[in-house]
């Protein structure tokens, strides 16, 4: 990163910058024929295409922001005003290659080279993406008397990854500010030592989204006409021309007190949210060809309260001690998909799973199947009760008729629980004494349901592969009928009805020890002006009901839509 910083003439300067960001990733996985992939491969083509696998893989990124920058600021008296106007462009630039054999004589890494594999098993890939930002940029402040303040800002951002009718975006802002601690009024008020009130409202824009989703692309296959296989053209991706800017119109409401000279400090915000023209694989009918298509569809509405509290409980002579805190919540609500129906967000190919639930009315992201209720102890109670006709049996799972309608079928799928949640704090504390000083970290998040997609698929009683203990320990049997779990069945309609219910759907709750640390701080000479001495530990605990390794999980990273 470099700049150059100038003044033009008296309070107007100009700063331009260039930062350019490199990544070379390169990466080498060999298999030996004493790991599965190396047995048997990743799509179980078995020995016959020969032992032991190599990968070779890698990525080189460029991406350089080139930043343009004027600003002007002056004091007339009691105003006082600074003014910002600018100019940036980033480009992203992402290359990457692979290959990979397999079929190779010896369990050595060192000696195996991709030609040495088998020739029938090679494969190779390569690809390239690119997208351009560019973005004009203004802000105004200004300050009367240093008790009322105001600021408007205004962005005009252009992205590649748009239509080509919907590139550019205009997103402005307003926020206002009150000290009303310096009003005459509340000079008498001696506990308060600070006050301060703000508001402000504005759009911002979100281009976060996978590049060239807005045209059509091709890809290659071989087709065989009569006995020769020949190369052939297909379109592989549905572009979607009327691509545009999924934006977000956000109300604050804030609040900043300090007391006993600053020794206790509050700040509350309450925001609201509204989120239009939603960024969304939506699926399509599989008579078009196509899973998904990225529309713009829909809105999305949150709101919640944000409270934080500093607080100096202790300080005095060698003694410290100090205590932050702060929890938020939060609800949204998805209020508009734009004529798309309801859809799930996944498409079950894996473990029968289906993701999230994307539904008008309900919040983002939220599960959606059935509701399991027991376990089937004869073929009476199944004759006598709503049931999969012509599956059940006694030891499987059973579920809920939610319609009424004494049959068990996709019609009584219902809404199982929100991902996201309720509550969110951490509770953070130091003390000092002379020169050694204790802190830890604590954190937690409340009031949300989560997947366990692990347990799905090592405790389902169903797979041939590893399965939990308890599967054997707590499964159904004749002679075990209060247990906890279905029966052991690879023939049980596990994909379809059992994956999909909530007997995997956990309460996310937790409290995490984050961080704890001791240290001790040497005392300084002419050599050493400041060092400390410290061990530290991170996430050394977690109090929670998940059965799985960790509450904070998404199987599909950050994505919203697929979560647990």
């Amino acid at each position: 990163n470099t700049y150059l910083q100038f003044e033009i003439v008296k309070n107007l300067f100009f700063k331009t910058s260039i930062g350019v960001d490199l990544v070379a990733n390169n990466r080498d996985t060999y298999y030996s024929d004493q790991t599965r992939i190396g047995r048997d491969g990743p799509r179980d083509p078995g020995p016959a295409f020969g032992l032991r696998a190599f990968e070779l893989g890698n990525r080189n990124i460029v991406n350089i922001l080139n930043e343009n920058i004027l600003n002007y600021s002056k004091t007339f008296g009691i105003h006082k005003i600074d003014a910002v106007v600018g100019y940036t462009y980033q480009t992203d630039d992402n290359r990457f290659a692979s290959s990979s054999a397999r079929g190779f004589t010896v369990n050595d890494f060192a000696q195996n080279n991709i030609q040495n594999g088998n020739r029938t098993t090679r494969e190779t890939g390569s690809g390239r993406t690119q997208w351009v930002l560019r973005s004009f940029l203004g802000r105004f402040n200004y300050n009367l008397l240093d008790k009322y303040l105001l600021t408007v800002t205004f962005r005009r951002d252009g992205s590649s990854r748009f239509g080509a009718n919907n590139k550019w975006a205009s997103f402005p802002s307003v926020a206002l500010g009150w000290k009303f601690k310096q009003e005459s009024f509340m000079q008498n008020v001696p506990f308060l030592t600070d006050g301060k009130l703000r508001a402000s409202y504005g759009v911002t824009g979100n281009s976060e989204l996978p590049a060239y989703q807005a045209i059509s692309s091709l890809g290659v296959q071989s087709y065989l006409i009569g006995d020769a296989a020949n190369p052939a053209i297909f379109q592989n991706r549905l572009g979607n021309p009327d691509l545009k800017w999924e934006t977000t119109q956000m109300f604050n409401v804030g609040l900043d007190l300090s007391f006993l000279n600053n020794r206790l400090n509050v700040t509350a915000d309450y925001f609201r949210n509204q989120t239009r023209d939603l960024l969304l694989f939506v699926q399509l009918p599989p008579t078009t060809g196509f899973t998904s298509v990225l529309k713009n569809s829909g809105s999305l509405r949150n709101t919640g309260l944000e409270v934080a509290v500093n607080w100096v409980a202790v300080d005095k002579g060698d003694f410290r001690w100090d205590i932050m805190g702060n929890v938020s919540t939060l609800r949204n609500e998805i209020t508009d998909l734009g004529g798309t129906p309801s859809f799930f967000s996944y498409d079950g190919s894996h473990l029968g799973n289906q993701g999230s639930y994307v539904s008008v009315g309900r919040p983002i992201g939220g599960w959606f199947g059935y509701d399991y209720v027991g376990i089937w102890q004869s073929a009476d109670e199944i004759a006598n009760n709503p049931s999969i006709a012509g599956i059940d049996k006694p030891g499987y799972a059973r579920y809920r008729d939610v319609n009424g309608d004494r049959i068990i079928d996709t019609g009584d799928r219902t809404y199982l629980g929100d991902p996201n949640p309720r509550v969110i704090w951490g509770f953070n504390s130091t003390v000092r004494y002379k020169r050694f000083d204790l802190n830890f970290f604590f954190r937690g998040a409340h009031g949300h349901k989560i997947r366990n997609l692990q347990a799905s698929e090592h405790a389902d009683g169903v797979g041939n592969y590893n399965q939990y203990r308890t599967v054997l320990e707590n499964s159904w049997t004749p002679n075990n009928p209060n247990a906890t779990r279905p029966i052991i069945d690879a023939t049980r309609e596990f994909p379809v009805f059992f994956r999909r219910s909530n007997f995997f759907i956990e309460d996310g709750a937790f409290v995490r020890l984050q961080n704890l640390a001791l240290g001790y701080t040497l005392p300084s000479n002419k050599y050493v002006r400041n060092a400390r001495i410290y061990v530290s530990g991170q996430n050394l605990f977690v109090i929670t009901r998940y059965t799985g390794w960790d509450p904070e999980v998404s199987n599909s990273g950050q994505n919203n839509l697929n979560r647990g």
